[in-house]
């Protein structure tokens, strides 16, 4: 996690440390992906991931190297998967401070703006996750309408937002249209999630 922190040198970048900086990401990754329950309730391990693996993600998840972003944002899936219950005001800073500014700058890339709409349409498959991200900050005075912020985000992109001037210039028309599509497909599927949440949670009663 530590080695994953240091920062790589600006252009001509050093390979070297590009490279580490990829196998420490990808030794992180691979771990998440296969802790078992021991690690998973571990309040020794779940600290560190606070501490070192949260912040390793965010200075990470906005870096213009494309192997090191895509790692990123795998940590982040298994993070979602594995340890929300432990980390949700951790992925609330992420969704906020990373992923939804790279979905609203008109500075990052297709394939930044892309990657990130996948997260999230990962996240709509899934209603719990989705629900308790809207109980858990929207629902609290104290908290930011997190949740709010990425349906509006969504819905924004799925009705055009690219085609301005500001995304215009770093996104083609045809991108354009994918990440429309994409977004769309988020919305579409959270909805049909909770639909279907609801319907077990009413069978259950």
């Amino acid at each position: 996690c530590k080695q994953s922190l240091k920062d790589v040198p600006a252009p001509p970048n050093d390979q070297r440390a590009i490279r580490s900086k990829k196998i420490s990401l990808e030794l992180v990754y691979a771990m998440l992906q296969h802790c078992g329950p021991v690690c998973r309730s571990s309040k020794v391990f779940i600290q560190v991931l606070k501490k070192v693996a949260v912040v390793s993600l965010i200075k990470n998840s906005v870096s213009s190297i494309q192997k090191i972003f895509t790692t990123s944002i795998g940590i982040f899936g298994a993070l979602l998967q594995h340890f929300k219950e432990h980390l949700r005001a951790e992925i609330g800073i992420c969704i906020e401070q990373v992923f939804l500014r790279i979905l609203e700058s008109g500075n990052s890339s297709y394939h930044h703006k892309h990657r990130v709409l996948q997260v999230f349409y990962q996240l709509c498959t899934d209603a719990t996750t989705a629900l308790e991200l809207f109980l858990n900050f929207d629902c609290d005075v104290d908290e930011k309408n997190i949740f709010e912020r990425m349906i509006d985000c969504l819905s924004k992109i799925a009705q055009g937002k690219y085609t301005s001037l500001e995304h215009s210039n770093l996104i083609q028309p045809q991108q354009e249209q994918e990440l429309k599509v994409l977004a769309l497909k988020a919305l579409v599927t959270l909805m049909g999630s909770i639909v279907e949440w609801s319907r077990r949670m009413t069978e259950e009663k």
